[in-house]
């Protein structure tokens, strides 16, 4: 992988691209927040002979350093499109982790016949439309929710997303127990608490 640089009115970024025939598939591994260009070398190591393959370090990570904290995800989505265009990557397939994923659809968005392909590792969809209502009404009232489940339910505290979760299930008629990350979530008390906050915001 060869090291290059992009210059921007606010900073520099580093980015990692490999010699390969232009003509192969290209790969554009984008890591996320507070994760650099490191979190892919596995990733990197095998695609690299078979593929055209970049990785950056988003600005204010890794080598992308120093620079200010005042970039949306829409700014990013504009600096990796002049990366691309630079290196000839025209029809790339997108690896966003995290807040890498937000950039890739972020690009996909401003760039809708540019990339060939996306793979999201561990983000969510940006538009709303992809989310229920209740999804919704749970991360506007996420403070208050938590406030209020945690002493019902006494466990982690990413247990109002499980709740929302099972919410969905039980709209679905599945009544098997939620597990995420090795705590399991009794059926009824999320469903009281569910409604126990919905009834609450009146």
């Amino acid at each position: 992988m060869r090291k290059r640089e992009f210059e921007t009115d606010r900073g520099t970024l580093r980015y990692w691209v490999s010699e390969n025939d232009e003509e192969t598939a290209q790969l554009v591994f984008l890591p996320g927040l507070t994760a650099d260009h490191r979190l892919f070398d596995k990733q990197v190591d095998y695609f690299a002979q078979r593929a055209r393959c970049l990785v950056w370090d988003p600005p204010s990570h890794g080598e992308s350093r120093p620079f200010p904290l005042d970039w949306s995800l829409d700014d990013l989505a504009l600096m990796l499109e002049q990366i691309l265009s630079r290196e000839g990557f025209e029809r790339p397939i997108l690896v966003g982790q995290s807040m890498g994923g937000y950039v890739s659809q972020a690009f996909i968005r401003l760039f809708p016949d540019r990339a060939c392909g996306f793979v999201s590792v561990d983000s969510c969809p940006l538009d709303r439309s992809y989310y229920t209502a209740i999804e919704l009404w749970a991360l506007k009232h996420r403070e208050e929710c938590l406030q209020k489940a945690l002493p019902v339910l006494d466990v982690h505290p990413f247990v109002i997303v499980m709740a929302v979760q099972q919410w969905r299930r039980v709209q679905r008629n599945i009544r098997q127990p939620l597990v995420m990350q090795g705590v399991f979530v009794k059926f009824d008390l999320l469903i009281d608490a569910g409604v126990l906050l919905m009834e609450d915001e009146g």
